[in-house]
């Protein structure tokens, strides 16, 4: 790999490489991907390192330079273990692949508002969206992870997609306090931005 991109970028490329390696299996419900994806779900909001029954999904072939040199996770390791978790959990029960690109953790939010009340569109006072002003008000990446997978399950219920490589990369900016406010910016315009016509017509 090329050691002059950033760790973000790295993070991201290498949720991209393991999401497509995983899509094969899970497009054609074969018994291998169940099983992992079952593994992976039961590694979230675990400590990368710490399931071995992860370790070659979420540990293996991770470039250097987001391989930890302590013995407390890096962030690159933290970023990735935690996204192919979740992604596992938004794919639970989905023969459809649940990763999809541009299809933002704030844009999420909106369709699930608005399938929930086609009537009226998209609703301030709806319950997820108190959920995920907390979210996104989140002091550390623990706090972080533990609402996301919340969040993600009733996403999950709605067969709303995420992109996971956003969110992978995502979870690397929360370990910097003055990175997060871009996050959050990031969220809050997919949020509050009227869906576009391929986000309507998506399942």
């Amino acid at each position: 790999m090329n050691q002059t991109i950033s760790k973000r970028q790295a993070v991201a490329n290498h949720t991209a490489r393991k999401l497509h390696e995983l899509e094969a299996g899970i497009r054609a419900e074969t018994s291998s991907s169940k099983a992992t994806l079952a593994r992976l779900r039961r590694a979230v909001n675990q400590s990368p390192g710490s399931i071995p029954d992860v370790w070659g999904i979420t540990l293996g072939d991770l470039p250097q330079q987001l391989v930890g040199v302590t013995d407390t996770p890096s962030w690159g390791e933290t970023a990735v273990h935690n996204a192919l978790a979740l992604f596992a959990i938004q794919q639970q029960g989905r023969g459809e692949f649940m990763h999809q690109k541009g299809q933002g953790l704030g844009t999420g939010v909106r369709r699930y508002i608005i399938l929930k009340d086609a009537a009226n569109g998209f609703n301030e006072e709806s319950p997820i969206l108190r959920r995920f002003n907390a979210l996104s008000t989140s002091d550390s990446v623990d706090e972080l992870l533990w609402h996301l997978r919340s969040l993600i399950t009733q996403l999950r219920g709605e067969k709303i997609p995420l992109d996971f490589v956003e969110l992978a990369s995502q979870i690397y900016d929360f370990h910097v306090p003055e990175a997060r406010d871009r996050v959050r910016l990031n969220w809050g315009r997919q949020l509050y931005t009227a869906p576009s016509k391929s986000t309507n017509t998506q399942s």
